[in-house]
């Protein structure tokens, strides 16, 4: 494994997670099992052993940044201009310009295993891509995109929802959020992402898009255990994932 760095992107306002409201705190604060969410994702990062770790933070990030503590890197998106800008304020902050890049979302990455996230950043090295991200396959993909491989299994696109053939949209596997970068491709093609109307925003995902374009190796890392990966965005998988880390720490269970 060549992980040079790790970028955390914890800079959501949680405003869905308190109902649409504004919310009285920043999204990776909210808990599970007593504990805000981000302190799992930050004790992954730090057991991975990234010699670099930024946590990219926004809405009261002061606050975050406390509880994180002072061993770390922090880079502060403001505004928040979606996750493309998230990981290039992120990236500004990383002096490596070799190896890979690990990125993790701050509210939905405390069920991962360390060897899961190792055997994604070496299947990546080893199939020489510039860019590998987690996928899993789901009953009901709901809104999520789509992932589309080519005949040799590498990604040839992200398709969203709303733009996908009849076809397409039977597909269940979907696109997870985390994902691992060669530094050096990174850093040359991140000033490439395009900004997004009506919100101004830009989207990692269109990392995905220069890449395969430039007809470069995108890796798809499929779980086999989809208990892995819990997305955290309404109240309800909130009370999902809080009862499960209860399980898990009950029983001993590793996912």
């Amino acid at each position: 494994m060549s992980l040079k760095a790790t970028i955390i992107l914890a800079a959501g306002k949680g405003t869905r997670l308190n109902n649409g409201e504004p919310s009285t705190k920043s999204k990776v604060m909210y808990e599970i099992a007593d504990r805000p969410m981000i302190g799992y994702t930050r004790d992954l990062a730090v057991d991975l052993k990234a010699s670099e770790i930024v946590f990219v933070v926004g809405y009261q990030h002061e606050i975050v940044e406390k509880y994180l503590g002072a061993d770390f890197i922090y880079a502060v998106q403001e505004p928040q201009l979606g996750t493309g800008q998230a990981l290039k304020v992120g990236l500004d902050k990383i002096k490596s310009d070799t190896g890979y890049l690990l990125v993790l979302q701050g509210d939905d990455s405390a069920f991962y295993q360390v060897s899961t996230i190792r055997n994604f950043i070496d299947e990546v090295k080893n199939k020489l891509a510039v860019c590998g991200l987690i996928t899993c396959e789901l009953d009901n993909p709901e809104n999520f995109g789509r992932i589309i491989r080519d005949d040799n299994g590498f990604v040839s696109a992200i398709i969203e929802k709303i733009e996908s053939t009849s076809e397409q949209i039977n597909i269940k596997e979907i696109n997870c959020g985390t994902y691992c970068f060669d530094i050096a491709w990174l850093k040359n093609n991140i000033n490439k992402l395009q900004k997004h109307e009506p919100k101004g925003e830009y989207f990692l995902t269109d990392l995905i898009k220069i890449a395969t374009d430039q007809k470069v190796k995108v890796v798809a890392f499929k779980l086999k255990d989809n208990s892995e990966w819990v997305g955290v965005n309404t109240p309800e998988q909130l009370k999902f994932a809080d009862e499960k880390m209860r399980e898990k720490i009950k029983n001993n269970i590793e996912y």
